[in-house]
């Protein structure tokens, strides 16, 4: 059975259970700034685990659309997090969007029960018909504190489109391009060449599911800013945000170390930059990223 024939099959009874109150529950994935592994905001997750029938969250947006009913579910799940309140230490708060979502006048009821600093993360969902009407729209957002991030950049076209026709505060690195980038010379140089174009605009970068230290120290070269954990990490903290005590020291570099030139891969755009180095390079735990968010 094909995708689109299975989503067809959901009732539309079985999409009103997840949009009942109090169905969605908001789960939140720590960001974290890599220079010292501090956690500086969060991204809010959509769960649903009072539904009858369990199915990954992607999947009920899906059948969501089937029955025209994924503006509906995506305002459900805004709802569900201005109810969860405001992320510790004034934190900033990513929360997925869709454009159309976004030009839903239903939203605009949402945002005074939003934290103040909330960043709209825009989604690729589809082929934006009306630029101008959606700046209008970010406009109004951005006048009340708001900013922007773009999702999955690199991965499509439409994410692409977006960085160039909105002027994002925040470029998001998707994942496949961010799993296995110390191993691979094509993901690193395209990674060099995402940090390279958002230092021209003024965009900050994140990279999206870092799951190894590997990963993590060869987006520290580059230049990427902050970064949120993938898989290893652990499920996120359903409800009530985790603890932002430390829990690890950042790499450490020893005193008296040498120096290095990190070079760009063959091909970037990014120029050589000196970066201090340890003589003898820590040891890195290739299977597991615990620990090196504080």
């Amino acid at each position: 059975m094909t995708t689109a024939a299975a989503n067809a099959r959901v009732t539309r009874s079985e999409i009103d259970e997840i949009l009942a109150p109090g169905a969605i529950v908001p789960v939140y994935q720590p960001i974290v700034r890599i220079q010292d592994r501090h956690i500086i905001g969060y991204e809010a997750l959509a769960r649903f685990p009072r539904a009858s029938v369990q199915r990954p969250p992607d999947e009920w947006f899906a059948r969501a659309d089937v029955h025209g009913l994924r503006l509906d579910l995506e305002v459900a799940c805004w709802n569900a997090i201005a109810e969860a309140g405001p992320p510790p230490d004034g934190g900033m708060l990513f929360v997925n969007t869709s454009p159309a979502t976004l030009v839903d006048r239903r939203l605009e009821a949402v945002r005074g029960r939003l934290p103040a600093r909330l960043v709209i993360e825009l989604t690729e969902q589809e082929a934006v018909a009306d630029y101008e009407l959606l700046r209008r729209r970010l406009q109004r957002w951005s006048n009340q504190g708001v900013r922007l991030a773009i999702d999955d950049t690199g991965a499509g076209y439409s994410s692409l489109r977006h960085v160039l026709q909105l002027s994002p505060e925040f470029l998001k690195i998707d994942r496949s391009i961010i799993s296995g980038v110390d191993a691979d010379r094509s993901r690193r140089a395209l990674v060099w060449s995402l940090v390279a174009f958002a230092r021209e605009v003024g965009a900050t970068v994140i990279a999206e599911g870092v799951e190894r230290q590997a990963e993590l120290h060869v987006l520290e070269d580059a230049g990427v800013s902050l970064a949120h954990r993938g898989g290893c990490s652990g499920v996120p903290a359903r409800l009530g945000f985790p603890s932002t005590s430390p829990s690890a020291t950042p790499r450490q570099r020893p005193a008296g170390h040498g120096r290095r030139t990190v070079r760009a891969p063959a091909g970037s755009i990014v120029r050589s930059r000196r970066r201090s180095t340890p003589s003898a390079p820590p040891t890195r735990r290739a299977s597991t990223c615990s620990g090196w968010v504080r």
